[in-house]
């Protein structure tokens, strides 16, 4: 794995979490293409998150979806998941499915 590529994953992380949309957009697109990025939950999860903070909770619930696809499990992303059907979707009882 490119540690360049490791570095704009942890770099987008961050831009997400500090509002920075237009960085991490930047950074995370590319990304998508790349193996392994393309299939490790971490990088969907990002662009859930991305498209929250966007406005776009539909988006964010297909990008977490498809990360949990990859990884069944992930706690991370079930709790995108349900906050995203809970609070933006007002889908209590999907929310409470994960």
């Amino acid at each position: 794995i490119p540690a360049r590529d490791h570095a704009a994953l942890l770099l987008a992380q961050c831009c997400v979490e500090n509002n920075l949309q237009a960085e991490a957009a930047s950074l995370l697109q590319p990304l998508q293409q790349r193996l392994p990025y393309a299939r490790w939950p971490q990088l969907h999860n990002a662009m859930g998150m991305l498209a929250l903070k966007r406005g776009q909770p539909r988006l964010a619930m297909g990008h977490f979806s498809n990360g949990l696809c990859r990884s069944r499990n992930n706690e991370a992303l079930l709790q995108n998941l349900a906050g995203t059907a809970d609070l933006y979707l007002n889908d209590v009882p999907a929310a409470m499915g994960y």
